[in-house]
């Protein structure tokens, strides 16, 4: 994660021009307690929003995210951390895989860079 963390750093940087990244996680339970959301939250060079409830699906993430972009200044980077509920509550993974690629495609729409981490 630290890897990461610095290469986002180094990368946006150079892009945005006070230094300060905005970044927006989308999550469930464990990316609320995970302790490298909490690094990102501690660093001063990034500002960080927490869309995260136990429970949620990416129907929910979706729905929530569209809220977010309505905000005036959308995010740099959009972090996707949902799916796990998905699969335990019995829906079909092929409608949580088609709800994250919307989330992406909200993203790129929106000027961000959207990140998924893929644990299969």
């Amino acid at each position: 994660m630290q890897l990461l963390l610095s290469l986002i750093l180094w990368w946006c940087g150079a892009l945005i021009p006070n230094g300060k990244i905005d970044i927006l996680l989308v999550g469930d339970s464990i990316s609320h307690v995970w302790t490298w959301s909490s690094e990102l939250n501690n660093n001063r060079h990034i500002n960080l929003t927490r869309v995260t409830k136990n429970g949620a699906t990416t129907e929910w993430g979706l729905e929530n995210l569209k809220r977010e972009y309505k905000k005036p200044y959308p995010p740099h980077i959009l972090i996707i951390y949902l799916g796990v509920n998905d699969v335990w509550g019995g829906r079909y993974t092929h409608t949580g895989i088609q709800n994250i690629q919307k989330m992406v495609e909200l993203s790129n729409q929106h000027c961000g860079y959207p990140y998924y981490r893929d644990w299969e």
